[in-house]
């Protein structure tokens, strides 16, 4: 991208806060998250009919499981970025 060109002054902040803080790290070609509460994942029913199926899906999917609210896992979801990210 030219200098002149309007993005240019954002995207080198974002690059350069990327390689700061790796916000801006590859993702995984295909990859997928679950995030789910550790409520869903404490009742089998619920789990048996949300995460299960998502899992079936790709055997490379990983779970993160939060307790008190979702971006209790955002740090390792930002490590991760994943393609695909489902919310149970």
């Amino acid at each position: 991208m030219a200098k002149g060109h309007p993005c240019a002054p954002l995207l080198a902040l974002l690059a350069a806060l990327g390689g700061a803080t790796g916000l801006l790290a590859t993702p995984v070609e295909d990859s997928m998250a679950i995030v789910v509460s550790k409520a869903v994942m404490d009742d089998p029913a619920w789990k048996t009919a949300t995460v299960d199926p998502l899992q079936a899906r790709t055997s490379e999917a990983k779970v993160y499981v939060w307790e008190q609210s979702p971006p209790e896992v955002l740090p390792a979801l930002s490590e991760q970025m994943p393609s695909f990210t489902a919310f149970v």
